[in-house]
């Protein structure tokens, strides 16, 4: 008989349905703030950290939907941006 050993419960950030439709608008480091999403042609800053529906690759896109939607919300203030 195989047995199969699970680590348990773990904690990672995956990206959220916002961050899937190129909306970073909510993304924040550690500290709570603002992670700015820079225009790769530009290197400014895109407009509301969103960007352009135009500028998301759809094979990215695609790509992403293998990884799991957040299921968790973090109760303790000190890790409110470490995971989801």
């Amino acid at each position: 008989m195989r047995r199969r050993l699970y680590p348990g419960v773990r904690f990672v950030t995956t990206p959220t349905a916002m961050q899937r439709n190129g909306d970073f608008s909510e993304t924040r480091d550690l500290n709570g703030a603002l992670i700015p999403i820079r225009d790769p042609l530009t290197a400014q800053p895109f407009p509301g950290n969103i960007v352009p529906k135009a500028r998301i690759n759809t094979l990215g896109q695609a790509i992403l939907n293998f990884y799991p939607l957040p299921n968790y919300t973090e109760t303790d203030p000190a890790l409110r941006y470490a995971r989801n």
